[in-house]
């Protein structure tokens, strides 16, 4: 065998690498076998995520977190049905693209949770994601970091995720 060296410019199936892309509304990133938006403001930490034969697995990406001021164990709380829930989504203050390379993008999302329902609580608990991206991956490794700011003794998180509008227009309806 002869091992010669190329310059690329063949007919390789080797990768292009990882690119990004920017607007006043969103960043992009294309790693080769999905598309990610992350829009730059709003609620959405992810706008859409789409494969390359332009197939959307998942849009309108939110933060969500569930707490309530109580907990029924508590035996101050004991009989008492005062305690209420809350459902929070995120609020997206800054975004950017903290790395950016042909192998590895980082999107950095900064923001806080802000109440989602009609009840009456501060926006609180800063969170960082960072949503790390691979040239030629479709897997999407997220960090999330948050800063618990409330009350010890009222504000218990009970929940945080990811949640995301998934289209099923053409699936099969046992999917």
């Amino acid at each position: 065998y002869t091992v010669t060296a190329s310059s690329g410019n063949g007919n390789s199936s080797q990768a292009a690498g990882l690119t990004t892309s920017s607007s006043t509304e969103e960043y992009t990133v294309n790693t080769g076998k999905i598309t990610v938006t992350f829009p730059r403001s709003g609620s959405n930490v992810i706008g859409k995520i789409e494969t390359s034969s332009g197939k959307v697995v998942g849009q309108n990406g939110k933060l969500v977190l569930n707490s309530q001021s109580g907990v029924s164990g508590d035996i101050e709380s004991r009989g008492n049905s005062s305690i209420e829930y809350f459902n929070f989504k995120s609020n997206i203050e800054n975004v950017t693209i903290s790395e950016n390379s042909p192998v590895r993008a980082l999107v950095t999302v900064r923001g806080s949770h802000q109440v989602a329902d009609g009840n009456a609580h501060d926006n609180w608990l800063p969170f960082v994601l960072r949503f790390y991206l691979y040239a030629n991956s479709d897997a999407i490794r997220l960090i999330h970091t948050f800063v618990f700011d409330g009350k010890a003794d009222e504000d218990f998180v009970t929940g945080a995720g990811v949640r995301f509008e998934v289209p099923l227009a053409e699936e099969e309806l046992y999917n």
